[in-house]
């Protein structure tokens, strides 16, 4: 399997400021507590990066964040996130009942989709 590089471990108050405000939006209560990565832009990231970077103008570290309250990976990249989503899988119980769970899987695997789309050439 295909692994990421996390090349360096930062705290938030020694990220720069446009990284810093978008780790800001996701919903970790307390980042001063959490782990942040930033991933390496290499040909497994790379994607993830033009994601991203298609979305600010001025080009921010993608990070992945482990919040230590909710036992949960974020990113400040959509499309990272989402794949991490994915990686960690489903309950087959959640497919076998149709659930809720189930349905939002299965949405992000569809919006997942559609993001590498957009990075492709």
């Amino acid at each position: 399997m295909k692994k990421f590089v996390l090349y360096q471990k930062v705290s938030i108050q020694k990220m720069d400021a446009i990284t810093r405000a978008t780790l800001e939006t996701l919903p970790i209560k307390n980042l001063n507590v959490s782990d942040i990565y930033i991933v390496k832009d290499n040909e497994i990231s790379h994607s993830f990066y033009l994601y991203f970077h298609s979305r600010y103008a001025l080009e921010p570290f993608l990070c992945v964040v482990y919040d230590n309250d909710t036992d949960r990976l974020y990113s400040n990249c959509a499309m990272l996130e989402m794949y991490i989503t994915i990686l960690h899988g489903i309950d087959v119980g959640e497919i076998e009942t149709d659930s809720i769970k189930y349905h939002n899987y299965l949405n992000t695997l569809y919006s997942y989709n559609e993001c590498k789309k957009e990075t492709e050439y």
